[in-house]
């Protein structure tokens, strides 16, 4: 995003204009607006409750995923 341009939604505000898709495409910010739900999930490498939380959150969003493509 060029400093010429101000941000539309309080995401672009955060990621800017386009953010990497979890396939590692590049992606359009608007196109989040279609989105139910958007979750941003920041953690470190080095803080044991973050590590221990991660791959529970990660089960989560593979059961919701996969109860999703079930539907």
């Amino acid at each position: 995003m060029s400093s010429a341009e101000i941000p539309t939604t309080p995401l672009e505000a955060i990621l800017g204009s386009h953010y990497l898709s979890p396939d590692g495409d590049r992606t359009d910010v608007a196109s989040l607006r279609r989105k139910k739900a958007v979750i941003l999930y920041f953690s470190a490498h080095w803080c044991p409750p973050c590590r221990a939380f991660t791959p529970v959150l990660s089960d989560a969003y593979g059961a919701y995923k996969s109860g999703l493509a079930a539907a």
